[in-house]
């Protein structure tokens, strides 16, 4: 067996996950690879097609860099050897400006799992309508990938990137929130009053202290993680004077 026939291989089950899974997006989600060489390659056209123009950026579209070591690495050791480290794991090329929905970090909350999620989970939480065609605008961005009937997050932050997205996911949290399992696990806490300028400086510190604390906690987990926490902090003030 030769490595074009596990490249074949792998595209080919790609294609076969989803009905928008074809050539023609795959060529739209893979700058400096043209329609024309994917269909050579498939077709056996090609044998030893370049693997960092090629190869590599065709399956990094739906498989993590260590993947694609392991897949490349019996057939050129060498190459994978001195495999590039700079290519971050699960790294993606997202929109600048990604359209999200509220529902959308809910859906990419699920996919952080290490197993994923499924179709049927987001259909059954979110809706055949909003559910699923919000997944396939993830998937079709690039920021949710499809292996094996399973849902996975490309990208596994678990918080905003921007003030823009941190905001849009306190938004969705405040949306989504479940009243009912307050008393089971969830709470909520809300503060809007005057401040002294010493005591909103002693707020801000306490709030500061509890996220490294959060920080601490996630890192030194046991168990396993089989439930989806929401958690927002929000601080702001307004010191305008008053006409």
């Amino acid at each position: 067996m030769m490595l074009i026939d596990d490249v074949i291989r792998k595209l080919q089950s790609y294609f076969d996950s989803g009905r928008n899974r074809n050539m023609a997006t795959l060529v739209r989600k893979t700058p400096g690879v043209s329609y024309s060489t994917i269909r050579r390659l498939m077709q056996r056209e090609v044998t030893d097609p370049s693997i960092e123009n090629t190869v590599v950026p065709l399956l990094s579209n739906f498989m993590t860099p260590s993947e694609i070591v392991a897949l490349i690495a019996p057939y050129k050791p060498e190459w994978s050897a001195s495999y590039n480290a700079t290519i971050e794991s699960d790294r993606v090329v997202a929109p600048t400006n990604p359209e999200f929905d509220h529902v959308d970090f809910f859906i990419m909350g699920l996919g952080s799992h290490e197993n994923g999620t499924t179709r049927e989970t987001i259909a059954r939480r979110y809706g055949e309508v909003l559910g699923l065609g919000r997944l396939e605008y993830l998937l079709e961005e690039g920021f949710l990938m499809e292996r094996g009937g399973r849902i996975f997050s490309r990208d596994r932050r678990t918080t905003g990137a921007s003030p823009r997205e941190a905001i849009k996911r306190i938004e969705a949290s405040a949306k989504w929130f479940d009243a009912t399992n307050i008393g089971k696990g969830a709470a909520f806490f809300n503060q809007l009053e005057y401040q002294s300028q010493d005591e909103y400086d002693k707020t801000h510190k306490a709030l500061s202290r509890l996220v490294k604390e959060l920080k601490v906690i996630r890192e030194n987990s046991v168990g396993p993680k089989d439930r989806l926490a929401n958690i927002s902090i929000l601080l702001n003030y307004d010191d305008r004077k008053e006409d």
